[in-house]
């Protein structure tokens, strides 16, 4: 029972108050001079104005944004395009200096092989050289050895003959000394005489067997001295001769592989730019498809970037004016 009559006393104070502020401000409302009237469509259309603007702003940096995004992604686009042709033309340098390094390999060892049969020709040549000057020396030898005993038999039989005459005039001189001293009954001074004369005899029938001999001896060495130096000159000649025409047949062996090896140079040479030529075009075949693919990309791109550019310069337009 006590709480209602509280309650009541709540309810009548509140009505009291509301009926104090009623009054106050029709109090004031008689006080106060009139206010002028508020134009509401123009502060609603200032008020649009307004947040017109900051959308365009917002919306504008937003675009600004996006602009420095596709400069970067095109920036990093164009490098990405640039390295990997850089890339490919790398390795076709490498892929080409294999394909060079291969064929210089290739004829380092057919020139290795060629240099290898032209030195055992050389040695062949050299063999057969000592050969046929052997077999030319033999000859040679033989021919001097005949030529030397055909002039001793010639000499020897002319000193023979020559030897016969002596001893013949020295057999008749001794007989005539001998049937003087042996059947004459001479004095014996006349006798001493006819044997000194015989003992001049004998001596001079020594020296003259002895002058001849050592002037056929004389004789002999001097031609068989020629003969040597004929049989010299004819072997020196020979091997010259012999020499000259080995030397000719190493120069033309050398000059054929030149020419061997510049034929193989020139083949090899067309081969291995073809085979370069045809690696370059399967690497390009091959890495087409990817920088077209990446071309394609940096012009989309590109095109993003020029319509957000020109977005932007309108937006930024719009905002100043």
């Amino acid at each position: 029972m006590k709480v209602f009559p509280r309650f009541l006393l709540t309810v009548l104070l509140i009505a009291f108050s509301g009926t104090l502020g009623y009054l106050y401000i029709n109090s004031q409302s008689v006080i106060i001079p009139d206010t002028p009237a508020i134009d509401m469509g123009n502060i609603e259309e200032n008020s649009l104005i307004r947040e017109k603007n900051a959308s365009l702003r917002q919306y504008l940096e937003q675009k600004k944004l996006e602009l420095e995004y596709q400069e970067r992604l095109l920036k990093e686009k164009r490098e990405l395009l640039a390295k990997r042709r850089q890339e490919i033309e790398d390795y076709i340098l490498i892929e080409a200096e294999k394909i060079r390094a291969e064929y210089q390999e290739e004829l380092n060892d057919f020139q290795e092989e060629l240099e290898q049969k032209y030195q055992e020709f050389v040695k062949t040549k050299e063999q057969e050289f000592v050969e046929q000057l052997a077999v030319k020396k033999e000859l040679y030898e033989e021919k001097l050895q005949k030529q030397i005993e055909n002039l001793e038999e010639i000499l020897l039989a002319d000193l023979e003959g020559q030897r016969e005459d002596i001893v013949k005039d020295y057999y008749l001189a001794k007989l005539n000394y001998d049937l003087k001293i042996n059947l004459l009954e001479l004095p014996a001074e006349e006798r001493e005489k006819y044997l000194q004369e015989l003992r001049e005899l004998e001596t001079q029938y020594m020296l003259s067997i002895q002058e001849i001999e050592a002037a056929l001896l004389e004789e002999m060495e001097n031609r068989i001295m020629d003969l040597e130096e004929e049989y010299n000159r004819e072997l020196d000649e020979y091997k010259r001769w012999l020499e000259n025409n080995i030397k000719k047949e190493l120069e033309e062996e050398k000059r054929k592989n030149q020419q061997i090896l510049w034929n193989y140079l020139e083949e090899q040479q067309k081969r291995m730019e073809e085979e370069i030529e045809k690696k370059v075009e399967e690497i390009r075949v091959y890495s087409r498809q990817e920088l077209a693919t990446l071309e394609a990309l940096i012009q989309d791109i590109s095109r993003e970037y020029f319509s957000l550019e020109s977005e932007l310069s309108i937006l930024e337009k719009e905002v100043m004016y």
